[in-house]
């Protein structure tokens, strides 16, 4: 078969017209033609609209209505199928274009790459809409005249019938203060609660919130409450700015924080609080064994930490002792991982012990295996019965098996 085109020329371009074959005995015939898009030509004076015929040149009308500008359409967003736990995101944007009148579909990072411009779309397309402005809380003026409140966890509006005034809070922190020793520690903390509740709800930021701030931190030091000492902890954080407090005192607080973010292992939250000390404040006594403790910890230097330990000056020996039992058995894990032998004196000296019936209870709770002569401990045997029961109280189940 022999196959040829032919082309018209059309206003200095080419246009295929037809496509024929010749069959073996010579004569021609015309294949079915290719759909073929309809284009328009512009002229100075008229816009001409092309009708092309098959075989024959090609016949120009003259349009006999206006052309229609394209009407632009709204994006339509394809949305991925692997974005859970991602937000909202989309692969695709497709819509019809103001300028030629075709549908496009291009992804949205094909757009970024090739520096195109996107197409031009609604006004709505794009737009953002503004987060709503935070609500503005007014303080509540008190008018309970009780000197015991229960602590409820605050739910909708305060009422202010339920809320003591600021004079009435003084009454009731002395009568807290005067009677805690004989309520005991669960009902000084619940009314301490009540008490910072309602300095809170009415806004009251002076040295009297402070005061009761400090004795809640203090109270729970004494009885060991960790889940109580963060929060308080952290609000007098919040007070120092506001407050006209002796330096003195805000050392102190700044140094129980920095040995309790460091006993929990929170550096970020060290680095802070040692971030936002004064130059000045390494002058204390407090911050710098605060400061030489945290060295220590972190960098496993145990000599120097059995005697940091017993030197924290003020109530920093309390808050030590609240995470004394973790911080004995990582020593003592890091002690027996280090050596073959380790002898009773210095069990008792690295592991902060004052008496045999202390440190005697402490390892037959972690399984060590002492030597012949009863004298010391075997440390390769130790660690691993030290392993085992230490992974056997994470299990629920295993909690009774301390021997």
């Amino acid at each position: 078969k022999l196959q040829f085109l032919y082309f018209i020329g059309v206003g200095g371009g080419i246009t295929v017209m037809g496509r024929r074959e010749l069959t073996s005995n010579g004569l021609p015939f015309v294949l079915p033609k290719r759909k073929q898009e309809s284009s328009s030509l512009s002229n100075r004076d008229n816009e001409l609209k092309r009708t092309k015929v098959e075989g024959s040149a090609p016949v120009f009308q003259k349009k006999s209505a206006a052309v229609q500008e394209p009407k632009p359409t709204a994006p339509t967003f394809t949305k991925r199928s692997d974005t859970k736990g991602k937000g909202l995101q989309f692969e695709k944007v497709s819509g019809k274009s103001a300028d030629t009148g075709k549908f496009f579909s291009k992804s949205l990072k094909q757009v970024v790459n090739e520096n195109v411009d996107p197409p031009r779309f609604s006004k709505r397309t794009w737009s953002v809409s503004p987060s709503p402005p935070p609500p503005v809380i007014n303080p509540v003026v008190g008018t309970c005249q009780q000197l015991e409140k229960e602590y409820h966890r605050g739910e909708g509006n305060v009422e202010p019938d339920k809320v003591r005034p600021y004079d009435v809070l003084k009454k009731a922190f002395t009568h807290v203060v005067a009677k805690s020793e004989e309520k005991g520690y669960k009902w000084t903390k619940n009314q301490l609660k009540s008490i910072r509740q309602d300095l809170l709800v009415q806004d009251v930021r002076d040295s009297f919130t402070w005061d009761v701030y400090v004795h809640a931190a203090m109270e729970a030091i004494k009885n060991s409450d960790v889940g109580e000492l963060s929060p308080t902890l952290a609000h007098l954080r919040r007070l120092e700015g506001d407050v006209s407090i002796p330096e003195s005192k805000l050392m102190e607080i700044s140094a129980y924080r920095i040995l309790f973010h460091t006993l929990r292992d929170n550096y970020l939250k060290v680095d802070e609080d040692i971030a936002l000390l004064p130059e000045r404040s390494k002058t204390y006594t407090c911050i710098q064994h605060a400061l030489s403790f945290s060295t220590a910890y972190s960098s496993s230097n145990f000599y120097l930490l059995k005697d940091l330990v017993a030197q924290a000056p003020n109530e920093g020996k309390s808050v030590i002792d609240i995470f004394l039992p973790s911080l004995r058995s990582s020593v003592y894990r890091s002690l027996i991982s280090s050596y073959d032998m380790l002898t009773v004196p210095n069990l008792l000296n690295f592991l902060w012990f004052s008496s045999h019936s202390g440190l005697k209870q402490f390892l037959k709770q972690n399984g060590a295996q002492p030597t012949a002569d009863k004298n010391g401990i075997k440390c390769k045997e130790s660690l691993a019965s030290f392993t085992r029961i230490n992974n056997c109280n994470f299990n629920p189940q295993f909690a009774d098996l301390q021997t």
